[in-house]
């Protein structure tokens, strides 16, 4: 068995916390828009927080699942996806319903869309009037789709050597693809930030990063760890500076991939066990937090209408703020075990048969051999 990465986790739950914190500038301080208030500029750190995830999603899905999908082993694996991502998403979309009826026409011309996950795989008119958070749900399972396919030439990678020049080449190939379009003019829109198409760059080089930590096995020192964590944020602070010091059009730069080199040098950074990063990330609260990161992400924005947007006291809506952090924090918590997790293993028992059957033995056998430890999940 691979070894866990707890560190990832509690990463998974910085990228969350980057989203609600811009969210939360957005809410809270609305006349503060177009003020050119550096406080206000400061929410583009959810494109951070989106780019960072969709690189440790390519990570993990590579890491967990690429012998599998090269084995052919799909129902496996999509089932594993869908138990993952379906439950929470269908009860979010069913309270989105009832909470807009007056749209109710609108959705059922979009609801094959919205039911399959799709309404972000082209340019769906309203695909946003219900689910506005859904679309990186349906990018990533369109990623899903684009990584299988890939996955084979992926676990070829077996040489040090050839997994660093194919990152350094990927890196400078993307970056190159889309610092062209930027100067064409057609870097924005629906297809650079919400789409599979542009994000399956974040995702590629996350998944590039797991074979190389595969075939490295991880192994960094403590003082590369260090090196790395400089240089992730060190990379991340300087193209937030250099996106929010320019032009509303530069600021679309911060969409897709700019981060994404940054978010990279992160992953590494925790690769060592004992390093710093990894000992903080890799902690119980935010291990904890991290897993519960996807309840977190949907449920933050209606915690946010708990408490309504005041001006004056600086102090009162920093209250709100803190307060609404607090109260979406512990939900999401609460939702996780006692939603997601209940029907995530719902869903893979009734579709797996067999594989529970396997499951329930292997436990017998860990308990007759006196040893039930279980390492920590990394999975997304």
């Amino acid at each position: 068995m691979r070894p866990q990465l707890p560190a990832l986790t509690g990463l998974r739950f910085i990228a969350a916390l980057l989203v609600m914190y811009a969210h939360s500038i957005c809410y809270y301080l609305p006349e503060l828009r177009g003020t050119g208030s550096p406080l206000y500029d400061s929410f583009v750190v959810a494109h951070v927080g989106m780019t960072l995830f969709f690189v440790l999603s390519g990570f993990v899905i590579h890491y967990n699942y690429g012998p599998k999908v090269v084995a052919g082993r799909l129902r496996e694996f999509f089932c594993a996806r869908v138990a993952r991502l379906y439950p929470l998403y269908l009860l979010f979309l069913a309270a989105a319903v009832i909470r807009k009826p007056a749209a109710g026409e609108g959705y059922w011309q979009l609801a094959p869309a919205y039911l399959t996950l799709t309404q972000n795989w082209w340019p769906v008119a309203g695909a946003d009037i219900y689910f506005a958070a859904a679309w990186s749900i349906s990018t990533e399972l369109g990623l899903y789709l684009l990584y299988v396919p890939a996955a084979v030439a992926l676990v070829r990678l077996r040489s040090e050597a050839t997994c660093r020049t194919v990152i350094a080449v990927y890196v400078a190939a993307a970056s190159a693809l889309f610092a062209g379009l930027y100067a064409a003019g057609l870097f924005d829109g629906w297809w650079v930030y919400k789409s599979p198409y542009a994000r399956v760059a974040e995702f590629g080089l996350g998944a590039l990063l797991a074979q190389y930590f595969v075939v490295t096995k991880g192994d960094i020192s403590q003082a590369a760890a260090r090196r790395w964590s400089l240089v992730g944020v060190g990379l991340l602070t300087g193209a937030a500076a250099f996106v929010v010091a320019g032009s509303s059009t530069r600021q679309t730069l911060g969409y897709c991939w700019t981060y994404a080199p940054g978010a990279a040098a992160l992953i590494v950074a925790v690769w060592n066990a004992r390093s710093f990063a990894a000992r903080t990330l890799g902690s119980r609260p935010l291990v904890l937090l991290g897993e519960a990161s996807y309840s977190l992400y949907f449920l933050h924005t209606g915690v946010f209408h708990l408490f309504a947007p005041t001006s004056g006291s600086g102090l009162v809506t920093l209250s709100k703020i803190a307060a609404s952090w607090l109260i979406a924090c512990a939900s999401s918590i609460v939702l996780y075990h006692v939603y997601e997790v209940p029907l995530r293993n719902l869903i893979r028992r009734r579709r797996e048969p067999g594989a529970w059957s396997r499951e329930l033995r292997a436990k017998n056998r860990e308990i007759l051999s006196g040893s039930t430890f279980q390492a920590p999940s990394s999975s997304l």
